[in-house]
């Protein structure tokens, strides 16, 4: 008999999977308990283990879409059975089945040897061939009128689950123009789909937003060169990840960006004093570690920064402890693993863990519990980073911190002007959250740190 696999509940409340890689293709068999299938959710990436000893009947969605929990992604004609399912390939541009309408809970399948968020498969390293594009940038349209829908009443404020308004954005949607017709007035996906009250039924284009809740797409701009000179590439995998994560944050919280300069002589001194002392434990000594205890002397001195929004409960949530996100630069794309409890660490202690972190973030062996929960991340570009920038907020965190270049420059020193040791540093809050005042005086309180190193030393004390 055909054994009808269903996506399982991976865990942590994951509603859905992207299908990354099929270990198994068509007409292939398959042993019990052996990878089959690739998934990528947006905590981790596992391999399903097939419940079933058969062959591969039919795969219900192809590499790169997403399917939903509970829904059919795979056939398995069990040992002994004949299949009369023609072994062809998914189509690549062919859109996920729709769930069916749940019936008991999904079964629940193992997930053997849970990858890192960003260990991507050898397939998505080599998606870099040209692929046709079919049907991208537009959606069907019905041509049947839809019937008029009642208007929102003045102040109206409607009340929907976090995955209803998530959607709601992705869609360009002002949910607060949506009535609810679920269990007391709810609003739910029907009721986006159908659109805004009293308008058109809402339609899912790709596109990133522009003004006026418009979404724009790559056919609206008229390229002149020859298409046999492009090349497409699927965004899958950790890619569209960090894409959704970007957009999310960037659309979500209120940005705004503080830049500050930084002397760095007396730090430039006390750490090559410091580096023979560090060699001896076994420790290289990068000025990072100096950045990050005083981020964290800072944070403590200005708790209002270390904290993060619950948009579904509009809470603030103030951090007890200091976890710091260092943001990593991996072939797979940008990683942020941390370092838990770093108000409790020495900075030699803080040098030894993201230096290991570092090596096994960009080696593809870091952990998922060291690659979530930080409350405050620091994003640097060493010999690389430029004089300022706009960092992207590590939602839901309010604040992030970028580090530039360290140079020498010409300064003015007693009326004469002289070589000093220079680093600006950018910084990006969630001004919902924090306010301008706030922020410039987290940003100088840290700068002050730096500029005085020796101020760091007490708090080991």
């Amino acid at each position: 008999m055909t054994f009808k696999f269903k996506l399982p509940d991976i865990g942590e409340g994951i509603q859905e999977g992207e299908i990354v890689r099929w270990i198994k293709k068509e007409g292939e068999s398959v042993k019990e308990d052996e990878p089959f299938v690739e998934v990528m959710t947006d905590k981790a990436t596992v391999e399903l283990t097939s419940p079933r000893k058969g062959t591969i009947a039919k795969q219900h969605v192809a590499e790169g879409q997403m399917a939903k929990v509970g829904q059919v992604i795979v056939e398995i004609l069990e040992s002994g059975e004949a299949s009369n399912t023609p072994s062809t390939p998914a189509p690549a541009a062919a859109p996920a089945a729709p769930p069916a309408k749940p019936e008991k809970a999904p079964a629940k399948a193992e997930a053997k040897e849970e990858k890192t968020l960003f260990e991507l498969p050898k397939e998505i390293a080599a998606a870099t061939k040209v692929i046709e594009r079919k049907g991208v940038g537009s959606a069907p349209t019905s041509t049947a009128s839809a019937p008029a829908r009642a208007s929102v009443p003045s102040g109206y404020k409607a009340t929907a689950a976090p995955a209803i308004r998530k959607k709601a954005r992705e869609l360009g949607i002002d949910i607060n123009q949506i009535l609810g017709t679920g269990q007391n007035g709810r609003v739910t996906l029907d009721d986006l789909q159908k659109g805004p009250s009293g308008g058109s039924p809402a339609q899912s284009v790709p596109g990133p937003m522009v003004e006026g809740g418009a979404r724009f797409s790559y056919t609206d701009v008229k390229y002149s060169t020859d298409p046999s000179r492009e090349e497409r590439v699927p965004l899958r995998g950790l890619r569209r990840t960090i894409s959704k994560a970007m957009e999310r944050s960037k659309f979500t919280a209120t940005h705004f960006t503080y830049v500050a300069e930084v002397d760095c002589d007396n730090l430039v001194a006390l750490r090559e004093q410091a580096k023979p002392l560090a060699e001896e434990k076994g420790v290289k000594l990068t000025f990072l570690p100096f950045i990050a205890k005083a981020a964290v002397a800072a944070l403590k001195k200005h708790p209002d920064v270390n904290v993060a929004f619950d948009e579904t409960t509009s809470e603030i949530v103030k951090k007890r402890y200091i976890h710091l996100g260092i943001a990593t630069a991996t072939d797979a794309g940008l990683i942020v693993p941390v370092v838990k409890e770093a108000d409790k660490k020495s900075m030699l202690d803080i040098a030894r863990e993201i230096a290991d972190l570092s090596e096994r973030t960009k080696a593809g062996k870091a952990k998922l519990d060291e690659l979530q929960g930080s409350t405050f991340t620091i994003t640097s570009l060493g010999k690389m980073g430029g004089l300022l920038a706009t960092p992207i907020l590590n939602y839901p965190e309010v604040a992030i911190m970028g580090v530039h270049e360290l140079r020498q420059v010409p300064v003015v020193k007693d009326g004469k002007v002289a070589i000093g040791w220079r680093m600006n540093l950018s910084f990006s809050f969630d001004h919902r959250i924090v306010d301008g005042y706030n922020g410039a005086l987290f940003a100088n309180t840290l700068v002050q740190y730096l500029e005085n190193p020796q101020l760091l030393l007490l708090e080991a004390l």
